[in-house]
């Protein structure tokens, strides 16, 4: 009668060990996330074409243009048409800009973002 005890007090625990072994031991692509690429959902680590810490930029319609029929436009054209469409809007407007002007009213305190930090509602 003892032996029917003893048997599901080893055999629960062993069905927990083999179930979390196999969650890692386990063979087959039903596995979690591994950061590598999957060609059917298009993420994961080493997808084709993405690249981190590059900044985006907002090019002219000339050079969109261009991309867009296929040609290879070189970094240094992209700069020089986005400092020439820069140089024009600047140009163009009229208004007055001048630095700072909205710090001014502010206390020294306010101004220094160490200052936010602590503070509680």
């Amino acid at each position: 009668m003892s032996s029917w005890i003893l048997i599901p007090s080893v055999l629960v625990p062993l069905i927990i060990v083999g179930a979390v072994a196999s969650r890692f031991f386990g063979a087959g692509s039903k596995r979690g996330y591994t950061g590598k690429y999957d060609p059917k959902t298009g993420l994961g680590r080493g997808a084709p074409g993405f690249q981190t810490g590059v900044k985006r930029v907002a090019v002219t319609p000339e050079i969109a243009a261009r991309m867009r029929a296929g040609e290879q436009v070189s970094a240094e054209e992209i700069e020089a048409s986005i400092a020439r469409a820069q140089s024009q809007s600047q140009a163009s407007t009229s208004a007055v800009r001048n630095p700072n002007v909205d710090q001014d009213w502010l206390p020294q305190a306010g101004r220094s973002p160490a200052g936010k930090k602590n503070k509680k509602r």
